[in-house]
């Protein structure tokens, strides 16, 4: 059978509600060269580091210039289900939406297109192949027609990416410092096949419950009139346990709840009354 044809740039998704310019984007691209664009789909592989440095968000689109195109994790699924961008429907700030004939899926995205990374597996969990065997055995079967055996990934989504530590493909993720980037294209694609999404609460919202918890609490305290030891079990007990359902929503509902900042106009709000307290005794 003739091979199909592909195009030699990347095609751009056109079916875009919103402001498109609020998406992650490049002044340019960097294209691979000619026979790599003749044998295949192209799409964005760069994944920026958030504040911190660490890799938690994707970016799922990228913006060059006034056109928008599927990053590597997109184009992965899209090809693998036999589909393109013209499958595909975007909704600005709320979720990539793919609807083929047999397959429906809503990816949920930020305003810059950027996906919540639910990080399951390390490279341990994937079945990973060596440099040796995808290099020198696949290029003795395929290339070199040689009669010889090789791992069969015929129906299945082969990633290549650097794994060895101190190259320029690694990067700091939630698993470690020094993550082969890969990883984090693995993980997005496992997610969207799964519907495996990480979900996260707004931080406005969880962070005036916090304070107004604490301001409810001060206010039931003062009246009971507490130990000052009592006091201080409260002010520590109540953070252990709002932690506690944090880690439980993430481990077994993938929600991020925000922790940080509550745990902060928590803490402020008790150190002031105890700090009070104790100048009052």
């Amino acid at each position: 059978a003739a091979a199909t044809p592909v195009p030699d740039r990347p095609e751009a998704i056109t079916r875009i509600e919103g402001d498109p310019t609020t998406i992650y984007s490049a002044v340019s691209a960097l294209l691979p060269v000619a026979p790599l664009r003749a044998a295949g789909l192209t799409a964005f592989v760069d994944t920026p580091a958030g504040p911190d440095g660490v890799r938690r968000v994707a970016p799922m689109l990228v913006r060059v210039q006034d056109r928008v195109y599927p990053s590597l994790s997109l184009q992965t699924v899209l090809r693998y289900w036999d589909l393109s961008v013209a499958d595909v429907r975007v909704r600005v700030g709320d979720a990539i939406y793919v609807e083929g004939a047999k397959v429906r899926r809503r990816i949920p995205i930020d305003a810059s297109g950027g996906y919540l990374v639910n990080y399951r597996r390390s490279i341990a969990g994937f079945n990973v192949l060596s440099y040796s065997t995808v290099v020198t055995d696949f290029t003795q079967r395929y290339l070199q027609k040689q009669d010889l055996k090789v791992p069969d990934v015929a129906g299945k989504i082969l990633l290549v990416g650097q794994m060895s530590t101190g190259l320029s493909d690694n990067g700091p993720t939630p698993f470690s410092p020094e993550t082969p980037l890969v990883l984090v294209h693995a993980n997005v694609v496992e997610n969207i096949l799964r519907e495996d999404y990480a979900r996260q609460l707004p931080e406005i919202p969880v962070w005036l419950g916090g304070v107004g918890v604490g301001v409810a609490g001060l206010a039931m305290l003062g009246r009971r009139k507490l130990k000052l030891i009592e006091h201080a079990g409260f002010a520590l007990g109540l953070p252990l346990a709002f932690v506690a359902v944090a880690v439980c929503a993430w481990i077994s509902f993938s929600v991020a709840v925000p922790v940080v900042w509550p745990l902060l106009g928590f803490a402020g709000l008790e150190v002031f009354e105890i700090s009070r307290r104790l100048l009052a005794e």
